[in-house]
């Protein structure tokens, strides 16, 4: 049996015209077209004229413009399936890229979204570091009066090392310069000048006179009648006293 071929739009159109305005053949009919087919096969021919035989072919041959309309409709009816099968396969190539591109699509933007989820915990982890490091500082700056007695250490002790360098007749090397410029000279009990502050709301005071068990009593700069404070009691009530200095 030979592949199926297609009639095409020319042989249907020609057929469509010489079978006129038939019908097509139902089920009951094609059923006994069947059995008209079987009786013909199977009958016994004999060896002469087998008019029998002639009888059934003219039988079927009057009734097969009804076939030929079904045959008709049957493949115009798959030429129009075969069209819209070629529109769905084309509709779901589309679907698939377009799904498939979604998908590229969803795991780029997850991947950017891990990266920004990284960076940003990077980030959160620099500030946190930050936040850190900054409240070593922030709140303990030293203030102006600290800063003040600090270079007035520094001074007085560079200023002692190049005395006690020239009464000796020594020289002063930069390495004992580094070494006494720290601002932190220790205290010289012979060192009778009084001691100048700076409190911490920015208040001058002076020494006005100590006492045996070492207390500091001092007065603000210009009332030197005024002897009823000591630095502890400043030192409590403006949060810290700096000494900026001494004079006589």
């Amino acid at each position: 049996m030979s592949a199926y071929e297609p009639l095409s739009p020319d042989n249907r159109a020609a057929l469509a015209e010489l079978i006129g305005d038939a019908k097509p053949a139902g089920p009951d009919f094609l059923l006994r077209l069947g059995h008209t087919v079987k009786d013909c096969r199977t009958h016994d021919h004999g060896t002469g004229e087998d008019f029998y035989c002639g009888n059934l072919h003219g039988w079927m041959g009057e009734r097969m413009a009804p076939v030929v309309r079904r045959l008709l409709d049957a493949e115009a009816e798959l030429e129009r399936r075969s069209a819209r099968t070629a529109v769905l396969r084309a509709e779901r190539a589309s679907a698939v890229a377009t799904v498939a591109d979604q998908a590229q699509r969803l795991t780029t933007r997850e991947r950017e979204h891990n990266a920004d989820r990284t960076e940003r915990d990077e980030l959160r982890d620099e500030n946190a570091q930050l936040r850190a490091e900054l409240e070593k500082y922030v709140g303990h700056e030293p203030t102006v009066a600290e800063e003040m007695q600090y270079l007035s250490g520094c001074l007085d002790a560079v200023w002692k090392l190049a005395a006690d360098a020239h009464g000796a007749g020594a020289a002063v090397s930069p390495q004992d310069l580094a070494r006494v410029a720290q601002g932190n000279r220790p205290d010289n009990p012979d060192d009778k000048r009084r001691r100048i502050y700076l409190d911490g709301k920015g208040n001058a005071w002076i020494d006005h006179s100590v006492t045996s068990d070492g207390t500091r009593w001092i007065s603000k700069a210009g009332r030197i009648d005024d002897i009823g404070v000591t630095t502890d009691m400043v030192r409590a009530d403006t949060g810290s006293l700096r000494e900026i200095g001494r004079t006589w």
